[in-house]
């Protein structure tokens, strides 16, 4: 009997474990076996040792020791010792090793959009290596790499995730488990588009955009304005407004920032913006002709005292009309000028002789600048922003403005322009952090917006790129340009 067992004990292990659960019948013991004589052998064994078997398999997880001890035991059946022996004292000895335990494993958190490396450790466990992890969606933008034991690249989307992984304690074990990996929402996905309150009076739209082109004479004017993610945050309404015009081939292009403090400032850049811009119009189809003639023979750099008194002139009654219109609007609302605070740049050019002649005013923050290709004199600013002692801070239009009037004036004759820039401090901050006359950053400006002045809608395209992100510059974004083709 005992080289009947011995033969039996050479099947495989799924054979021995499908004996051990009852689950081979008489006859498909004989197609194991080949062996006639083993069948009654075999059907004692069977009915001896399958008990047995199974809980000390289920036991100790130990399937190879086990199936050697049987082994043993049936290559020495000529000894007084039994199976159910030999078995013991295998369980005996294994009392002494370390159970099975899950091994627990954790990776840092992730930032969705952000570059991530995490390094996959195991809890409380040494000297285990992780041989594969199964990242089943190919779009997270993530990959594991078995060298360096981390899970890197730029996560696209956020949420917790779990991922498959395969490792190993020892040479000859590889087992299974699971990871989790949390990826956080990007700032921008924490941001909320609340409406603002339907009783307030004043209601303006969330953006405001609109373009003018003129293929005969070659103006070239867009405009976009979008409310800021700070102010949709919170349910608030756009500050920002602008107003562009084009009279006889002489551009009119004006922005203004509603001071976020300010209760109306929403009312009051309208107001100003529209003012000023219409009162700029209104003098040049007066004048507009006369400057023109007197600007032709200029070489930019002689002074002309009757191109500045016209132009003085008019941004003179410009900025009196914005005033008076911010004025008279608070009291139709019983509230005080400073209710409609704002800032106000404004702006009027012609091409002439190919050259383009400028005039700026500017009261606040942002910008207003020449822009031009020539890498000995690439930018010029057309005034100075009012800066307060605080981030944030700046002067806002009011009548003590005629204090300093001239000092806020610029006028300039420039060749080689390829575009007029205005913009409020909600562009003007993220993308000249180191300054205005940071060149690169023009630079950087000019290659970001000039797909969108190539399209036929640029208008449309420029309030798409007023989505740029920029972390901690959320405010409302407005900017106006006029560019000028070859």
């Amino acid at each position: 009997m005992g080289d009947t067992l011995f033969s039996i004990l050479r099947l495989t292990e799924n054979q021995i474990s499908l004996l051990a659960n009852d689950k081979v019948s008489d006859n498909e013991l004989y197609e194991f076996v080949k062996r006639p004589e083993a069948i009654n052998a075999a059907t004692a064994f069977k009915g001896s040792i399958a008990s047995e078997w199974k809980q000390y398999k289920e036991e100790a997880n130990m399937n190879n020791t086990k199936a050697d001890a049987i082994r043993q035991y049936a290559e020495n059946q000529g000894s007084s010792e039994t199976a159910n022996d030999t078995l013991k004292k295998i369980d005996a000895a294994n009392t002494t090793k370390e159970p099975y335990k899950r091994v627990q494993f954790k990776l840092p958190n992730a930032k969705k959009g952000e570059k991530y490396e995490g390094k996959i450790t195991a809890v409380e466990t040494p000297n285990v290596t992780v041989t594969d992890v199964t990242i089943k969606d190919d779009n997270l933008g993530l990959k594991f790499d078995p060298q360096t034991q981390t899970i890197s690249g730029i996560a696209q989307k956020s949420g917790e995730f779990t991922f498959d992984l395969r490792y190993k304690i020892s040479l000859n074990e590889t087992r299974t488990e699971k990871v989790f990996l949390l990826i956080n929402k990007d700032s921008w996905e924490m941001w909320q588009e609340i409406e603002p309150d339907k009783n307030l009076p004043h209601p303006k739209a969330h953006s405001d955009r609109k373009k003018i082109t003129q293929n005969e004479s070659g103006v070239y004017i867009a405009a976009a304005s979008k409310r800021g993610r700070s102010h949709a945050h919170v349910g608030s309404f756009r500050d920002d407004d602008f107003f562009i015009d084009c009279c006889d081939d002489w551009s009119v292009l004006v922005v203004a920032d509603g001071a976020g403090s300010a209760k109306l400032s929403r009312v009051g850049s309208k107001e100003a913006s529209n003012a000023a811009g219409k009162t700029l119009s209104k003098k040049l189809k007066e004048d507009g002709d006369k400057l023109t003639e007197l600007i032709k023979p200029w070489d930019g750099t002689t002074k002309q005292d009757k191109i500045n008194s016209i132009v003085s002139a008019a941004f003179w009654e410009a900025v009196t009309r914005a005033i008076n219109s911010v004025e008279s609007e608070s009291k139709s609302n019983n509230a005080q000028p400073r209710d409609l605070a704002t800032t106000l740049l404004a702006a009027i050019a012609k091409r002439i002789n190919g050259r383009v002649f400028i005039a700026a005013f500017w009261v606040g923050d942002g910008v207003i600048a020449a822009y031009s290709g020539n890498d000995k004199e690439k930018i010029r600013i057309l005034g100075k922003p009012d800066e307060g002692e605080y981030a944030g801070q700046t002067r806002f239009l009011d009548r003590a403005i005629v204090n300093d009037f001239a000092s806020r004036m610029k006028v300039g004759f420039f060749a080689d322009i390829k575009a007029i820039v205005l913009t409020t401090d909600g562009v003007s901050d993220p993308m000249f952090e180191n300054g205005l006359k940071d060149s690169a950053k023009w630079d950087e400006l000019w290659s970001a917006i000039t797909p969108a002045l190539q399209n036929e809608n640029p208008d449309e395209k420029l309030l798409e790129w007023l989505d740029f992100k920029a972390r901690g510059y959320h405010d409302d974004r407005t900017i106006v340009v006029q560019w000028f083709e070859a």
